[in-house]
């Protein structure tokens, strides 16, 4: 009888700890996040990773960081894409979550992710499987000029959809037609920045709009840009700089 009862207890101990195993591998794995984020400050890639145990929010460890900037990123100097700021923004790429969320739940695409997109367009090899922008900055060096000032502003200013798209025209771009390429630049750079000073504009944020339409202007002078300026002085007192900008627009109806 003492015999069966030490077997029996033994058979409970192996069925909890066979039992625990599942448990003890999701709360010390089920809150693993690994991912990649873009600076559009100067073009790095960084990845990290984090694990806090699901339900208890304890953290297992904390989020860590290692550089994960391709080499044709790490050539883009402040001659190209301007100085980054001293604190640089990070916009994700892409994260995988081991968890209860993330296995039993489904949503749209996060705009949070939206920097994976240039981060595809940048990523694209030729046949060595090296980036064809290596070759592209070295075959279109006046163009190169031109294109990455534009592809920073916009980039820290969030418009990833609107400049992957440029990005995308530009790929196997022949230098006849570089004239044509550089006009699609600026057209839909300069109305991309105008929807974006827009939105500000609605929600009355009216120096941050008017900041927008500037360098909008900069890039393709519009009226719509001015007027769109005209509008945001004039939200914020500046009745001169107003009436300026609405008689330069006066001068596309000519």
């Amino acid at each position: 009888m003492a015999n069966k009862k030490s077997y029996n207890r033994w058979w409970l101990i192996l069925t909890i700890a066979l039992a625990s195993i599942p448990l003890l591998l999701f709360f010390g794995f089920g809150g693993w996040v690994t991912g990649e984020e873009f600076s559009p400050d100067d073009f790095s890639r960084r990845r990290f990773s984090y694990n806090v145990m699901p339900l208890f929010g304890i953290t297992l460890r904390s989020v860590r960081y290692s550089d994960s900037t391709p080499v044709f990123e790490q050539s883009l100097d402040e001659d190209l894409i301007g100085k980054a700021r001293p604190i640089k923004k990070w916009d994700l790429i892409s994260d995988y979550q081991f968890s209860l969320d993330y296995w039993f739940t489904s949503s749209a695409p996060s705009p949070d992710f939206d920097a994976g997109l240039l981060c595809g367009v940048l990523d694209i090899k030729d046949e060595n499987n090296e980036s064809i922008w290596i070759n592209w900055n070295q075959d279109h060096p006046d163009l190169a000029k031109e294109l990455w000032p534009i592809a920073a502003d916009m980039a820290r200013r969030g418009l990833y959809i609107e400049l992957s798209e440029i990005m995308l025209k530009g790929v196997g771009l022949e230098k006849d037609d570089s004239d044509q390429f550089m006009a699609f630049v600026e057209e839909s750079g300069s109305n991309a920045l105008n929807e974006l000073a827009d939105e500000n504009f609605n929600q009355s944020n009216f120096q941050e709009a008017a900041d927008i339409f500037s360098r909008s202007i900069e890039i393709q002078p519009s009226k719509r840009a001015f007027l769109g300026r005209a509008k945001s002085y004039r939200n914020l007192g500046d009745k001169t700089k107003s009436e300026t900008d609405e008689l330069a627009a006066q001068k596309f109806d000519n």
